[in-house]
């Protein structure tokens, strides 16, 4: 795995369903198309022993972005964020993001 890439696993049970929840936060500074092929790796490892996956953060990239919506597209993600998060110039983004492949429950 990339060691620059900031992120925390955690695995819940809710009803006998075990989750997956990646909390990251991809600096600014860091290449886009380096952190989704190092965060694919990832969930590629992972997505074998979870069903339901949920990324939450501050990923720096707003879902219009190509490069995310492949990486979405390719791990069947949704994000449940649809307001701007980030308010620090005169267009606001929605850049803090909450991802999941099970929408439903939520």
């Amino acid at each position: 795995m990339a060691n620059d890439i900031e992120l925390f696993l955690l695995e819940i049970s809710v009803k006998s369903c075990k989750w997956l929840i990646l909390g990251l936060y991809k600096p600014p500074s860091l290449n886009e198309t380096y952190f989704l092929e190092a965060l694919s790796k990832i969930l590629g490892k992972l997505t074998c022993q979870y069903e339901n996956i949920i990324l939450i953060g501050d990923f720096n990239l707003t879902v219009e972005n190509n490069n995310l919506e492949n990486f979405m597209s390719t791990f069947d993600l949704e994000c449940l964020i649809k307001k701007p998060t980030c308010f620090q110039s005169i267009n606001p983004r929605c850049i803090d993001l909450i991802l999941t492949n099970k929408k439903k429950p939520f």
